[in-house]
């Protein structure tokens, strides 16, 4: 069962003094739901509000959400459209199936391989000869299947269902194809077919028992993990001519059985221009001085910035680092520091 990230508000839509509706997705069921509110308190809340809810870990939701929090688990595996009133939280109407609910009816047009341009090295498999094991998150799944040979192996399956993800995960599987193997990249092993064989509904990367997402990492982040995130950033944008476009504590595993660093998540890949180079180089500076310091207000007073001589300034104002003391380094962090530095002056030379 999936905690983290499992609901996701991608519509809000109100008729005044009378009603509001949610569009909502519960990746954890792969299902749509519109949550239509109804009762004096909608013309309390604001149309973003953010509100706490007793979630474990904690987790801050939309309204929406944290209404549908309440009465997801009673309603079926089929999308529908409820009436709840948000005093009592007491369900008051329901429709199923995909015509009543618009998010329903909004399944995505998979890709056939040609559309994707898969390559005919690249080896396939149907959705319905994998065995789901483990939902590992929204939209990937921990998964079994039999090889040509008949031998069982297991993998990451990762794909979509929502309409929204569909430029994302396209966008995913064309970089890694375009890449291929790569040491620090997560390996697109084989493409998933519907059973029809007619189009692409996802892809299956290598599992990686035990791995550690950067952000929560147990084990030590050594000067060589360092190293290796900033040579596949240097690979992704000079070498292969893409950016990376969503480099963060969440997309970086460490793979401890071959003490190997992973890039993931590139559904934000595009083509290199000068501006997105930037903002990896950004990121990735970001991403490893809050990791090792544990202070999460680097760039605060501005986003990506856009001229280098102002980062590269500011970069040089950042004369002493104080470790976070859980974490565990090979090295002093002004070793850390210092190549880290070294890396983004040469890369906005």
């Amino acid at each position: 069962m999936i905690a983290d990230d499992r609901f996701e508000q991608v519509e809000s839509t109100r008729i005044p003094g009378k009603s509001r509706t949610y569009g909502l997705v519960d990746f954890d069921r792969r299902q749509f739901v519109n949550l239509t509110v109804v009762g004096p308190t909608v013309e309390n809340e604001e149309e973003d509000d953010d509100v706490e809810v007793p979630l474990t870990p904690p987790a801050v939701l939309t309204y929406g959400e944290s209404l549908f929090t309440q009465v997801c688990d009673g309603l079926g595996p089929d999308p529908c459209a409820i009436t709840v009133n948000p005093d009592s939280g007491q369900v008051l109407s329901k429709s199923v199936g995909p015509s009543v609910c618009r998010l329903g009816a909004c399944w995505p047009q998979y890709p056939t391989p040609d559309e994707l341009g898969l390559p005919a090295r690249i080896m396939t498999v149907k959705r319905s000869d994998l065995l789901e094991l483990e939902r590992l998150g929204p939209s990937m799944d921990l998964v079994s299947f039999k090889t040509e040979l008949g031998r069982v192996e297991r993998a990451v399956f990762r794909y979509f269902f929502a309409r929204q993800d569909v430029h994302r995960h396209l966008k995913e599987q064309q970089a890694l194809i375009h890449i291929g193997h790569h040491p620090n990249l997560i390996e697109y092993r084989r493409a998933v077919l519907d059973d029809s064989g007619q189009v692409v509904v996802g892809f299956l990367s290598r599992y990686i028992p035990g791995a550690n997402v950067l952000g929560s990492l147990s084990g030590p982040f050594r000067l060589a993990h360092l190293e290796q995130l900033l040579q596949v950033v240097d690979d992704i944008n000079l070498k292969f001519g893409l950016a990376h476009g969503d480099i963060g504590p969440d997309h970086i595993l460490i793979d401890e059985p071959t003490d190997t660093l992973k890039l993931t998540d590139m559904g934000l890949c595009r083509l290199r221009t000068t501006a997105r180079v930037l903002a990896d180089i950004h990121m990735t500076v970001s991403t490893v001085y809050q990791f090792l310091t544990g202070e999460s207000d680097f760039f605060g007073h501005g986003g990506i910035w856009e001229e280098t001589s102002a980062l590269l300034q500011y970069l040089e104002t950042l004369t002493e680092w104080k470790p976070d003391p859980k974490l565990q380094l090979d090295h002093d962090i002004r070793t850390y520091r210092s190549r880290l530095l070294r890396w983004a002056a040469n890369r906005l030379a």
